[in-house]
């Protein structure tokens, strides 16, 4: 549920959502501390999982992120070509797959 929500559009928080991810992590948590009463995993296993997971959750949200600037960079750059003011405009691309467009003088 937590990975989903940074990949939406509606970034908002409501009290719904804050409910639901509040619920979702102390589930977590439970499961986690019935597994290592149950000795199912040690407490080593179940820790290295948290840390190897949070991490994962911003990596998704940083990597969202850039798909998200290259889908609009492309799509500016082909509005830009088809348009009448193609011959006008040069298209300078920069680091990370940001883009300049600056004007053309004949």
């Amino acid at each position: 549920m937590y990975i989903f929500y940074f990949l939406t559009n509606n970034q908002e928080l409501t009290p719904l959502k804050i409910i639901l991810l509040g619920l979702y992590f102390l589930h977590l948590v439970s499961m986690s501390f019935a597994i290592v009463v149950n000795r199912g995993h040690w407490v080593s296993d179940v820790t290295f999982t948290y840390l190897w997971l949070l991490p994962l959750i911003f990596l998704t949200h940083f990597l969202s992120l850039k798909i998200l600037v290259i889908k609009n960079t492309r799509n500016i750059v082909k509005k830009v070509k088809t348009s009448n003011l193609a011959s006008f405009f040069l298209i300078d691309y920069l680091y990370l797959n940001k883009f300049l467009v600056s004007y053309n003088k004949l």
